[in-house]
């Protein structure tokens, strides 16, 4: 029972560890995806303690001209760390709208351009998926 408990606390303080942690410099962090939600870093370098990051992301949908339209838009916050956000539509390895990486420090947003949905046999079709993405 002890070393069942002793286990449990040891993964309760390591994913608790996990969105404190650097990533490295060259990798690309998905932070948050229409399909999961907001993902954990697979990317981190096991004992680098960085500032905090908050990262958050949505997919947002618009009707321009009658068409409905869908764009990716991510944010993020690392205090004190030159950083980059990163928001794509993507469908399966296809990568419909890239904001490409937007740099600065403190606080970035990107957003993609607003994609059109087609309408395929009768069915409304996404444009893609929304993700969003950041790193250093």
């Amino acid at each position: 029972m002890m070393k069942t408990l002793r286990g449990l606390l040891v993964v309760a303080a390591t994913v608790t560890l996990v969105g404190g942690m650097a990533t490295t410099a060259s990798a690309e962090t998905l932070g948050w995806s229409e399909v999961d939600g907001n993902v954990a870093s697979s990317s981190v370098e096991p004992g680098a303690r960085a500032a905090q990051v908050n990262h958050r992301g949505t997919a947002e949908q618009k009707s321009i001209n009658g068409t409905t339209n869908k764009r990716s838009h991510g944010w993020t916050t690392w205090s004190g760390v030159y950083h980059y956000t990163r928001a794509q539509l993507k469908s399966g390895s296809s990568i419909n709208a890239d904001s490409n990486r937007v740099y600065g420090r403190g606080g970035t947003e990107a957003v993609t351009a607003w994609k059109p949905f087609r309408v395929v046999g009768g069915d409304l079709v996404s444009p893609g998926t929304a993700y969003t993405f950041y790193g250093q």
